[in-house]
Protein backbone atom coordinates (compact mmCIF):
# COMPACT_ATOMS: atom_id res chain seq x y z
CA UNK A 1 0.00 0.00 0.00
CA UNK A 2 1.33 3.57 -1.13
CA UNK A 3 1.69 6.28 1.82
CA UNK A 4 -1.29 8.34 0.26
CA UNK A 5 -3.34 4.76 1.01
CA UNK A 6 -2.53 4.28 4.09
CA UNK A 7 -3.27 7.82 4.78
CA UNK A 8 -6.93 7.43 3.10
CA UNK A 9 -7.11 4.41 5.47
CA UNK A 10 -6.46 5.93 8.71
CA UNK A 11 -8.99 8.81 7.22
CA UNK A 12 -11.44 6.24 7.03
CA UNK A 13 -11.07 4.21 9.97
CA UNK A 14 -10.93 7.53 12.41
CA UNK A 15 -13.97 8.54 10.63
CA UNK A 16 -15.56 5.40 11.22
CA UNK A 17 -14.66 5.54 14.68
CA UNK A 18 -16.12 8.81 15.12
CA UNK A 19 -19.44 8.02 13.90
CA UNK A 20 -19.67 4.69 15.98
CA UNK A 21 -18.55 6.10 19.14
CA UNK A 22 -21.77 9.16 18.26
CA UNK A 23 -24.45 6.22 17.68
CA UNK A 24 -23.10 4.65 20.88
CA UNK A 25 -23.37 7.86 22.91
CA UNK A 26 -27.12 8.66 21.02
CA UNK A 27 -28.88 5.23 21.55
CA UNK A 28 -31.17 4.58 24.65
CA UNK A 29 -28.79 1.78 25.88
CA UNK A 30 -26.07 1.85 28.45
CA UNK A 31 -22.78 0.69 26.95
CA UNK A 32 -19.54 -0.28 28.41
CA UNK A 33 -16.79 -1.40 26.31
CA UNK A 34 -13.39 -2.75 27.93
CA UNK A 35 -10.23 -3.66 26.42
CA UNK A 36 -8.87 -7.03 26.42
CA UNK A 37 -7.06 -5.73 29.87
CA UNK A 38 -10.20 -5.27 31.57
CA UNK A 39 -9.48 -1.10 31.28
CA UNK A 40 -12.54 0.91 30.33
CA UNK A 41 -12.44 2.67 27.01
CA UNK A 42 -15.95 3.71 26.58
CA UNK A 43 -18.68 4.44 28.43
CA UNK A 44 -21.64 6.01 27.62
CA UNK A 45 -24.06 8.62 29.37
CA UNK A 46 -26.86 6.09 29.50
CA UNK A 47 -24.69 3.76 31.47
CA UNK A 48 -23.25 6.33 33.62
CA UNK A 49 -26.93 7.85 34.08
CA UNK A 50 -27.58 3.35 35.06
CA UNK A 51 -24.94 3.17 37.23
CA UNK A 52 -25.28 6.38 39.18
CA UNK A 53 -21.32 7.02 38.53
CA UNK A 54 -20.07 9.68 36.20
CA UNK A 55 -18.35 8.56 32.79
CA UNK A 56 -14.67 10.62 34.24
CA UNK A 57 -15.08 8.23 36.95
CA UNK A 58 -15.20 5.27 35.17
CA UNK A 59 -13.12 5.92 31.71
CA UNK A 60 -9.59 4.64 31.81
CA UNK A 61 -10.13 2.68 35.00
CA UNK A 62 -10.51 -1.15 35.58
CA UNK A 63 -13.85 -2.45 35.42
CA UNK A 64 -13.31 -4.67 37.87
CA UNK A 65 -11.82 -2.20 40.27
CA UNK A 66 -15.10 -0.30 40.91
CA UNK A 67 -18.24 -2.99 40.42
CA UNK A 68 -16.62 -4.93 43.19
CA UNK A 69 -16.60 -2.36 45.81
Amino acid sequence: MTENGDEEMKSSINQFSTQFEWILNVINVGVHIVNKDGDTVFYNEMMAHIDGLDREQVLGRIFFSFILH
